[in-house]
């Protein structure tokens, strides 16, 4: 698995969103609605709006002063769409509308209240989101929610495109489901250990659990995992497993876990392994959730170079870490042993204007654990 399959599905997860707001414009509207007056007025708009939705997506403050800039409605509170109403907003102050934001107040919340109908109904029909109710059930219960605002009006009493949505939702429930059974397995699975008390922070430790294993001649079997470098091949395995874990994240709208891939240095040697894991760190989306982490020790000259040209990464310091230079781009993972022994080092790193987290071990997971725990908050 490559990082274009988290890409691909990223994309198809706005498209979808999209698509859903598309029919929903058809379902929910106020009088005269000035701001799209043909299909490709709404298209255009919901596009750019869904897109710079999801570019922020991980973003927990959500600028509530931009929008009491522009618009004091009740409604914007009362019904949570301060997100949706900023990339609103948003879509007319960059493509220099901000003078018309006043004049298309109600279009703009109406635009805000699709896009969030359309998101929650497809979080809420994730394979990882649990729920009680069917989908028409919850698409029937948002739409009656959103009707409440004064200003809204269901068109043609919501009929004919309300079906058309909810075959829409079974077909992309179907695929998703069929995509996820494809791509979990239960005998090859990773363990993340949590490092930072708010769970934010996570090592990516590959695991694997094949039946009979124990029956297997050991030194055959060591044979095998030298001969075929299994060793350098195991860190790409848990990258592809994490990729898998962010899209469940993803599916949930809950991208607010960060991952460390640990590396040895022999990997540095394989040219293809070295592509594979600056496809995640030179990716605008993956980026922002998985690190690549290598021990200082690992990291002579000669690596560094490497590294610094490919890869972005973290630096990972134990207790018995000796550091002997500190560069501009240094970025560190450090151990709480290593802080507790070296303060006023950890302290000039930070005053350097480096990045460094301290190390706080709390507890072990499966990503179906970092799933429920998501769902919780």
């Amino acid at each position: 698995m490559n990082t274009k399959i988290f890409e691909d599905y990223y994309n198809y997860k706005i498209k979808t969103v999209f698509e859903y707001s598309i029919l929903l414009s058809k379902i929910l509207g106020i009088e005269k609605n000035k701001l799209w007056h043909k299909r490709k007025d709404a298209d255009s708009l919901f596009s750019w709006v869904i897109n710079n939705y999801f570019e922020n997506i991980s973003d927990k403050k959500d600028n509530e002063n931009i929008i009491r800039l522009f618009i004091n409605d009740k409604e914007v509170s009362k019904y949570n769409l301060n997100r949706e109403m900023v990339c609103t907003i948003n879509y007319f102050i960059e493509h220099k509308r901000g003078f018309e934001i006043k004049a298309y107040e109600k279009e703009i919340i109406l635009t805000a209240a699709i896009l969030k109908i359309a998101n929650d109904l497809d979080v809420a029909t994730s394979p990882y989101k649990s729920n009680k109710n069917n989908y028409k059930t919850i698409l029937t219960n948002k739409l009656d929610k959103f009707n409440r605002i004064p200003t809204f009006e269901l068109i043609d009493n919501g009929k004919k495109n309300t079906n058309a949505l909810l075959e829409l939702v079974k077909e992309k429930v179907k695929l998703e489901r069929k995509l996820f059974e494809t791509l979990n397995s239960k005998t090859s699975f990773n363990r993340y250990v949590s490092i930072s008390d708010n769970n934010k922070y996570y090592l990516s430790q590959y695991n694997y659990s094949v039946p009979g294993i124990k029956n297997i001649d050991q030194n055959a079997s060591n044979y095998i995992y030298k001969k075929d470098g299994i060793d350098n091949k195991l860190p790409l395995i848990s990258k592809d497993l994490t990729l898998v874990t962010l899209m469940k994240l993803f599916s949930i709208r809950k991208l607010r876990k960060v991952f460390f891939i640990p590396i040895k240095k022999e990997i540095l040697k394989n040219d293809f392994a070295l592509k594979e894991l600056s496809a995640i760190t030179n990716n605008n989306i993956t980026n922002k959730y998985i690190k690549i982490l290598i021990n200082y020790t690992d990291l002579t000259e000669g690596y560094r170079e490497k590294l610094d040209h490919q890869i972005d990464y973290y630096i990972y310091c134990s207790k018995g870490t000796k550091i002997e230079k500190i560069y501009s781009n240094d970025k560190f993972l450090v151990s709480n042993d290593f802080e507790e022994l070296n303060k006023e080092l950890v302290t000039k790193i930070k005053e350097q204007g480096n990045k460094i987290i301290i190390e706080n071990f709390a507890g072990i997971v499966l990503d179906n654990d970092l799933i429920e725990e998501s769902e919780e908050k």
